[in-house]
């Protein structure tokens, strides 16, 4: 039971009403091969959750929850088959734009101001056009006082038309009441726009 890895993921995205929590249970470390802990039970917020499994992935445990009643603080407990009691808690806050980003853009600098951010925080941004020979924008970039700027310069190397905008935080941190194996949990929340680029 101390061989046990613990890998927990939150996901959401806006316009997704849904938040996705999958929690899995590996062999030795993270590479290792999933397995199920029953007779050990899983539970989020006080509620169980069911164990299910796939060929492809092989036993997780997972539920969906509705956005708007996921946001703050919840705790996850573990109970394995040896009745060694694990709990974590974590946070989840979705974040947005304070202006709608524009559905046409110019080759302009375009700065995008954030609710739900605090300084420092770090935003993945990717940007990318329908060509084959552009690398895009992507990059990693610390928001202070809200604020994200997308230069003249990135955006000429965009080509004309129509461009996917992809706005991310991500969180991965190891997990404190863990097995000897050790832990991680990632929380992600990404905001995707379909923009056109013109001259």
């Amino acid at each position: 039971m101390d061989d046990i890895f613990f890998e927990y993921s939150i996901n959401a995205e806006e316009g997704n009403d849904s938040v996705s929590v999958l929690l899995k249970f590996k062999e030795y470390d993270e590479y290792g091969q999933a397995i199920s802990i029953e007779p050990g039970r899983v539970s989020l917020d006080g509620v169980s959750i069911s164990a299910d499994s796939t060929p492809m992935t092989g036993p997780f445990y997972a539920l969906n929850k509705h956005i708007n009643d996921f946001t703050g603080k919840h705790r996850i407990e573990v109970v394995l088959p040896d009745q060694h009691k694990y709990r974590d808690e974590f946070s989840f806050q979705p974040f947005s734009v304070r202006s709608p980003i524009p559905d046409t853009l110019k080759r302009n600098k375009l700065q995008l101001e954030f609710n739900g951010l605090n300084s420092g925080e770090v935003v993945r941004l990717i940007v990318t056009d329908t060509s084959f020979t552009g690398d895009g924008i992507h990059r990693l970039d610390s928001i202070w006082n809200n604020r994200m700027m997308i230069t003249k310069n990135e955006l000429s190397f965009l080509e004309p038309g129509p461009i996917n905008l992809e706005l991310t935080r991500e969180s991965v941190k190891k997990l404190r009441n863990v097995t000897g194996a050790g832990g991680v949990i990632s929380i992600s929340y990404s905001i995707r726009k379909e923009c056109w680029l013109r001259d």
